[in-house]
């Protein structure tokens, strides 16, 4: 498949067609975070090396912990909230 002739067909076809227009945000979104992904793999660990190696490596990994747990709780929380109000909206 010829990507830009795809790019063009789309963008043709659904001319102010918002759907569409949003469609191809997000290939394009998705594919620009691949790109970004792929050149990180690529990188040096140096920096990560010298955590490491200075024992400092535990200090962000528990940082990193906490982050992902504070975000854990917080939807679980805005679950429990949103699920009371659905609740409360299904009554009336």
């Amino acid at each position: 498949m010829d990507i830009p002739r795809f790019v063009d067909y789309r963008s043709e076809v659904s001319h102010g067609n918002v759907k569409t227009k949003k469609e191809m945000k997000k290939i394009t979104s998705t594919l620009a975070l691949l790109l970004m992904f792929i050149t990180a793999i690529g990188q040096n660990a140096e920096m990560a090396d010298q955590f490491r190696a200075n024992g400092k490596i535990y200090v962000v990994v528990g940082v990193i912990v906490l982050i992902f747990s504070v975000l854990f709780s917080y939807l679980i929380y805005m679950d429990f909230r949103l699920r009371r109000i659905e609740k409360e909206v299904d009554e009336k």
